[in-house]
């Protein structure tokens, strides 16, 4: 008897599963849709933390390459400046040896009395020009 009816009504039943899958199908496509949204709204939000991250980035390698520019040119002056110096220095360093290679020359060929008593007196005579050694 179930069997008769089935094929009596078979019609209204498949209408009922037709209209049964296309509300299941509309359910999965409005979660999909609202979990889609859900999505979209969180990654919006995640580009604008992003981009101002981004632009805080952009502020702090600005400052960070002012600040190395800044010292490559004071290293740059401080560099000058030290070979200044070092060629001052090298130049006063010259004159001064040569003048006591000068001042050695004078002593070497000066006449030194061989007793104690006549170094002596000939050493307090020169002791301003031996001072300055």
């Amino acid at each position: 008897m179930p069997l008769l009816w089935m094929l009596k009504y078979w019609k209204i039943g498949a209408l009922a599963a037709l209209v049964g899958a296309a509300l299941i199908y509309r359910a999965v496509l409005v979660h999909q849709r609202d979990a889609a949204r859900a999505e979209v709204k969180t990654l919006t939000e995640q580009t604008g933390a992003l981009q101002e991250s981004v632009a805080a980035m952009r502020q702090a390698t600005a400052r960070q390459n002012a600040a190395v520019a800044a010292l490559a040119a004071k290293a740059g002056a401080d560099d000058a400046a030290a070979r200044a110096r070092e060629t001052a220095a090298d130049r006063r360093g010259a004159e001064l040896m040569m003048a006591n290679l000068k001042l050695a020359r004078r002593l070497r060929g000066a006449a030194i009395p061989g007793d104690c008593a006549g170094a002596i007196r000939w050493g307090n005579a020169r002791g301003p020009e031996l001072g300055t050694w």
